[in-house]
This record gives structure tokens, sequence and C-alpha cells, in this order.
């Protein structure tokens, strides 16, 4: 943490360069290395070897950038602060139409880029003072639960962890916003097996679930750093939608299906580090 802690003193379009500097460390972590390229050898197979280990290079760079990115908004992060003045909104009228109904709105992100920003930058809208919350898993390391805490409290009004899905429910039913990311491997007992990247991945469609109860509306969103470094592009999709009649694995797929969307322009923004498939595809 000391070592990114000089680097948020930074301009924003300053962070690319020691960013990518920390990547270069990251990809000297085995368990990085390794993940990263099993997950894009996997969902990439029809690219050339090459291509792909420029695509897992390319990835180490844009992850060190990532979390240089995070700390810098943990750090000097205040809706009203000029430094995050930085970014464009694209199909915003997409949010404003789900605002005008009057229910709970889903915003649904992805560990694309950094995570951070891109609560950051959500919190800057006029969100017609609607609550904005978010969902996290809660680590075991205090330490760590702690510091999350503190600088994600910065960017949303209330953080819930992925077990108390009761105060999620209730925070919709309210007309609140729930920020929450749906590309993370799901272990638990309600767990589907779903398909990502043409890949098998245990999922869930819990977020579909608790939109339909709610009455909200679900909506893809996500942001990518300018080509020049100059600023980020924060963009809105179009709502995901959903039959209640479909099969959980069905819904859980039109998610994912969602989270493909937002990387298929530039996959190298991902976090291919995480590990989310199956060892064994065929289990």
């Amino acid at each position: 943490m000391g070592l990114f802690l000089p680097m948020a003193l930074l301009p924003m379009r300053a962070l690319v360069g020691p960013g990518r500097l920390i990547g270069r460390l990251l990809s000297l972590n085995r368990r990085i290395r390794e993940v990263t390229f099993e997950n894009i050898e996997r969902c990439f197979s029809d690219l050339k070897a090459e291509d792909r280990q420029a695509l897992v290079q390319e990835t180490h760079r844009e992850l060190g950038t990532s979390l240089v990115e995070s700390v810098k908004t943990w750090v000097r992060f205040r809706p009203d602060n000029p430094e995050f003045d930085v970014v464009d909104y694209d199909n915003l009228m997409q949010f404003e139409a789900a605002l005008d109904q009057g229910n709970g709105v889903i915003i649904l992100a992805a560990h694309y880029g950094s995570t951070e920003l891109n609560g950051a930058f959500l919190s800057r809208l006029d969100r017609r003072g609607r609550r904005l919350v978010a969902i996290y898993r809660q680590p075991t390391n205090r330490m760590v639960d702690e510091i999350i805490r503190w600088g994600r409290g910065k960017i949303v009004d209330r953080l819930i962890t992925s077990q108390n899905m009761r105060a999620v429910a209730e925070e919709l039913k309210a007309g609140s916003i729930l920020w929450v990311a749906a590309d993370l491997r799901v272990t638990e007992k309600n767990a589907v097996v779903s398909r990502f990247m043409g890949q098998p991945m245990e999922s869930s469609d819990a977020i579909f679930r608790i939109a339909h109860l709610s009455g909200s509306t679900i909506i893809p969103a996500c942001h990518r750093r300018n080509p020049d470094g100059t600023g980020y592009r924060f963009t809105f999709l179009d709502p995901v939608w959903i039959e209640k009649r479909w099969p959980p694995r069905r819904r859980a797929r039109r998610l994912l299906r969602n989270v493909e969307k937002m990387i298929s322009p530039a996959p190298q923004f991902y976090w291919w580090c995480i590990k989310r498939f199956p060892d064994d595809p065929a289990a």
C-alpha cells in the first residue's frame, strides 16, 4: 500500500506509466501469471499463440494501472474534486429513463478496469436524491476488510456484504441504486453452471431474482480509458431483459452475456488474473 500512496498524488493522466510498471512487477507473481494465461488461453483459443501472449502482457500492464487508479480513487475522491472531471458518458439516457420509472436501479458492473474508478464515475452523476449502495464479498482478513470499507465508503452511501441480501432488497425497494459486479465465480449452494466467454462457469441468477422482487431495472455499465490517456468514457448499455419463466442457468447466462459485451471491444482491461473456471471443464 505504501508503494501506491505517492502515486495517488499524481494527476489522472500521469497514472499510466507507474501503473504499467506495477503491472510488470505483478506479472512476476507466479499465480497471477498462470491464472491470467490459463483464462486467456481458454477464452481466446482462436487467436494465434503470439497474440494470446501479447494480450497476457498487456493485461498485466492494465491491471497495474487499474490498481493505481483504484488507490487514487480511495485517497483523493470526492464528488466535487475536479481531478475526476475527466469522463464523458455515453447512452446516459438509459440511466435517466430507469430513474424516471421510480423503482430501484441495478448497475451491472464487472472487474473491468478500475472497479473503484467505475464507482466514482457513477457516484458523480445526478442520482436525484437516490442512495448509491454496493455489494462486496467480505474478506476474511479484518484489516483488508477495513481498508475496503474505508476506501469504498467514500464512493457509496452504504456498503453491504453479499451475505446480507435482505438489506439489498430493502434498499432497492426504497428506490436506491445498486452497484454490483456479476462476473465472479459463485461456489455457494444456489450456484448454477452457466457459460462465460464460451467456458463453463459457476454463476448465479440472484441479481435477476432480486431485481424481479423489487421491480428494479438492470443496466450494464463500464468505463474505458481513452487511447491517448487524456480521459475516460463511461458507457451505459441497454437494460437487461430476462424472462421470469427462464430456468436459472439461462437467466445467469443472460447476465454474463452482458459482461461479455463490456469486455469484447477491449479485453485487455479485464481482470483475467481472477480464477473463474473449474480446473476440469468436463466436471
